[in-house]
């Protein structure tokens, strides 16, 4: 949520129509037109994008793709070339494809229609008063999570009263970014294994939420313990 609206925030103007349809609504956004879906009052997520097909709207907020109806409608809307942003819950990016095509979206409409996939994790941030820089150590449980060398540079905390002695303060995003490039949409053409579509996405520049991950522990962004109780339970 707090990225869509920030991707609203930055469309703003007062020469575009943005429409979200939310449920519910969890912040007021200013010059943004913002709809509570209620489906007691018929105000569902398909009724709401067909009032907004009949509107000169330029970009829509979808709060979220839920079920197969709304999952048409949506993909009809981008068809048309407006700009639709929603949410839909997956596993990690490239499942966010099947699980399109699994709510029946035809693969050449998806294909047609998708712009980019962004798949999130939150995790928590070390507390920059008593994090520590150590070394991985060989056989290690870090060395052989992140597949990383003996000597490699990772960062813990100890726990102070800042941090109320949890070694942790604030949240950070580990993110990973799927742009369908040509490779991706001839896939999505061909309904090809989702293993292979995972190679085809790394070979268009994907980044894992793992490498992201990594990347973050390294930098001494967040632990590596957290990024795995983050995506792995």
């Amino acid at each position: 949520t707090s990225s869509l609206y920030a991707a609203l925030t930055e469309l703003n103007t007062e020469s575009r129509n943005l429409v979200t349809l939310e449920d519910p609504i969890e912040r007021i956004l200013p010059g943004v037109n913002q709809v509570q879906i209620h489906p007691k009052a018929g105000m569902t997520f398909v009724a709401g994008l067909r009032a907004v097909l009949r509107q000169d709207v330029t970009g829509i907020l979808l709060g979220e793709i839920r079920d197969e109806e709304t999952a048409a409608m949506a993909v009809r809307i981008a068809l048309t070339g407006h700009l639709l942003m929603t949410t839909i819950h997956t596993e990690d990016a490239v499942s966010a494809l099947y699980r399109m095509l699994e709510m029946g979206i035809a693969p050449y409409l998806l294909a047609a229609t998708l712009s980019g996939i962004v798949s999130q994790r939150l995790v928590r941030r070390l507390c920059p008063d008593c994090r520590e820089a150590y070394r991985v150590a060989e056989g290690s449980d870090e060395a052989a999570f992140f597949a990383c060398a003996e000597g490699t540079q990772l960062y813990r905390s100890r726990g102070c009263a800042a941090c109320h002695g949890t070694g942790y303060r604030g949240r950070t995003v580990l993110a990973e970014l799927l742009v369908p490039h040509e490779a991706v949409r001839e896939g999505i053409l061909q309904k090809i294994p989702r293993r292979e579509m995972v190679e085809r996405a790394k070979a268009c520049g994907l980044r894992s939420l793992l490498e992201d991950g990594r990347e973050k522990a390294k930098a001494g962004i967040t632990s590596w313990q957290e990024i795995r109780r983050v995506l792995y339970g």
